[in-house]
Parts: C-alpha cells; sequence; structure tokens
C-alpha cells in the first residue's frame, strides 16, 4: 500500500485534530460536570443554609417585635408591632414549610424538630401579643423572658445543627467540586501532553524518513558527478521520495547507457582514425612521388620552352626573310609587268 508523505501528515494532522477534540470535548464535558455541582451547590446546601439562617433572623425579628411590644406603653405602636409580627410570623412559617419540603435526608429530621418548636415559638408569641394589647406589658415582657425565649432557644439548637449540616454538605460538594476541577486538569493535560508528543513524534519520523532519502540521494549524485556510474539507490519508504529516488536511478541508468554509447563510438573513432592516418602516409607517399613526376614535367616544360623560344626565334628570321622575299617577288612583278607591258607594245607594233 502506497503511503505518501502527504498522506502520512494528513493523518498526523487528522489525529492532532482529534485530541484538539478531544480536549475541548473533555474540557466541556468536565465544565458542565463543574457547573452542574455548582449549581447543585447553590440550589441544595447553600440555598437551604440560606433558608434556615433566614429562619433565624426572623425568629430574632419576631423575638424583637416581641419584646417592643411588651415595653411599649403606646396603644397604637403596640399594634403597629403587632401587625408587623404577623407579617414575619407568615413569612417565617412559609420559610420553614419550604424548608422541610427541600430538606436533605440528613437535615429533614431537625427541620421536623423546627417546625414543632416554630407552632410552640408562635403560641408562645400569640399569648405574649396578646398581653400586651391588653395592656399587660408586663406580664407580656415576663412571659417573652421566660418561655418564648426557652422555645426559641431549643428552635435555635435544631437551627444550629442545620446550619452544620449544611456547611458539612457544602464542604463535600466542595471536595467533589475540586475532585471534578483535579480530575479534568489531569485529563486535559494527560490529552494535552499525548497530542505534543504525537505531534512531535510525528514530525521527527516524516523528518528522518525525508532527511534519510534525501542523504541516500545526495551522496548517489555526489558519487554520479565524480563519474560513479554504479551507484544504485534503494529505499524502503514507497511515497514521493521513492518516486523521486526511481527517477534518479532511471537517470543514472541512461547515463550509464549514453557513456557506454560513446566508448563505443570513441573506439570506433579510434580505429577510423588509424586507418586514415596509414591512408594519409599512403597519400603523402604519392604527393611525394607527383611532386618528382611534377619536377621532371617542369624540367621538360623547360626545355619545351627553350625549344618554342629557339623556334620563335627562327621564325622571326623566317618572317623577315619572307618578307625580303616578298618585296623581291613585287620588285619582279613589276618588272614583269613591264615586260609585259612593252611585250604588247611590240606585238601592237607588230601586228
Amino acid at each position: 500500500m502506497r503511503s505518501t508523505i502527504k498522506a502520512k501528515l494528513g493523518v498526523t494532522f487528522a489525529i492532532i485534530v482529534t485530541m484538539l477534540i478531544a480536549i475541548v470535548a473533555i474540557g466541556v464535558s468536565q465544565m458542565s460536570h463543574m457547573n452542574t455541582d455548582i449549581v447543585d451547590v447553590i440550589d441544595g446546601p447553600a440555598k437551604r443554609q440560606a433558608r434556615s439562617l433566614r429562619v433565624q433572623v426572623e425568629v430574632n425579628e419576631i423575638i424583637r417585635l416581641e419584646k417592643n411590644m411588651a415595653l411599649s406603653k403606646d396603644p397604637a405602636q403596640v399594634r403597629e408591632f403587632d401587625q408587623e409580627s404577623l407579617s414575619k410570623i407568615a413569612a417565617t412559617s412559609d420559610l420553614i414549610r419550604q424548608a422541610v419540603e427541600n430538606a436533605s435526608a440528613t437535615a429533614k429530621p431537625r427541620w421536623t424538630e423546627v417546625s414543632v418548636a416554630w407552632e410552640k415559638v408562635k403560641q408562645i408569641n400569640q399569648n405574649v401579643r396578646t398581653l400586651a394589647l391588653a395592656g399587660k406589658g408586663d406580664d407580656a415582657g415576663l412571659l417573652s423572658l421566660s418561655q418564648s425565649r426557652d422555645a426559641v432557644k431549643n428552635m435555635y439548637g435544631s437551627l444550629d445543627e442545620i446550619v452544620s449540616i449544611n456547611d458539612g454538605l457544602m464542604t463535600e460538594a466542595k471536595t467533589k467540586t475540586a475532585a471534578s476541577y483535579e480530575d479534568a486538569r489531569t485529563m486535559l493535560v494527560g490529552v494535552a501532553i499525548a497530542a505534543i508528543l504525537i505531534a512531535v513524534g510525528s514530525a521527527v519520523w516524516v523528518s528522518l524518513i525525508v532527511s534519510r532519502g534525501l542523504k541516500q540521494l545526495g551522496s548517489a549524485l555526489t558519487q554520479v558527478a565524480g563519474g560513479d556510474l554504479t551507484q544504485t539507490i534503494t529505499v524502503r519508504s514507497n511515497d514521493e521520495i521513492k518516486d523521486l529516488v526511481d527517477t534518479t536511478n532511471s537517470m543514472i541508468e541512461r547515463l550509464r547507457s549514453v557513456v557506454g554509447n560513446s566508448s563505443l563510438a570513441a573506439d570506433s573513432v579510434a580505429g577510423g582514425s588509424q586507418q586514415l592516418s596509414a591512408s594519409s602516409e599512403q597519400v603523402s607517399q604519392g604527393a611525394t612521388e607527383q611532386a618528382a613526376a611534377a619536377e621532371e614535367a617542369s624540367a621538360s616544360m623547360e626545355e619545351m620552352a627553350a625549344n618554342i623560344k629557339q623556334n620563335a626565334d627562327n621564325a622571326a628570321q623566317t618572317e623577315k626573310i619572307a618578307r625580303q622575299s616578298s618585296k623581291d617577288a613585287e620588285a619582279s612583278g613589276v618588272a614583269v609587268d613591264r615586260a609585259v607591258g612593252a611585250m604588247r607594245v611590240i606585238a601592237e607594233k607588230i601586228g
């Protein structure tokens, strides 16, 4: 199966991207768990704790109003305190009802105790307010300082236990949230380290494959450049480096073929040169013989030239003689013409 460098890099990149996606997914999942834990703390122990503390605050306000009613000498103010007390009592009753309904399994018995104690506190508060509204502030104050205080103290004992329970639950939730954070951090760091190791390992792996092939290729080409055409490069990979090596091996093979053919051609040229040298010697010898013949011909030509010159001189002499003979012939012709004329005269005279 062919595994190209591009494919190797693609697989490496895909693995890294997958691990990054895994990191994001793990982070989101762990953050979701942490968010759930935090929401559970807020909606659970924290909210229940706030409710228990709110009950204590409301009861304190009710006791304060109760004492104000016992101490006030103004009937109108007493009625005002009474109305405010009724409002606080209704709110506190609603808080306790919600607390009982939403209490944890551990705190539910304590809230039941608080509910029972609250009913007693309400009854005593009703008696205190009745006395105060009737203008019996001293009796109301005495009842508030005795029975009401004891009932509230008993109620606060259960509330304090509830606060401790909620503190423990919040501490447990805090520990759980911290553990979730540690798990998430450890997992994210582990996956990140694994991704880094895979990325570095893949980079080293690919670089070694490329550098090893290129190193072999460079070494072989250096020897080829020095004239060693016996080199053959071998690589184990089946990628672009192998394609380059195969091409280089083909080039070296062609160079060997070209050099071999060139050697044969050189041998043929050397043989032809020897034959040409022998032919040149023969031609040189023939040229020497031709030169000797040419010298003989030159001597003959010189002799012929001398003869021709002699003949020319003789011809010139003959021409002179011919010209003189011509002149003599002309003179003879004139004499003959004269003789003929004289003979004609004589003939005419005779005739």
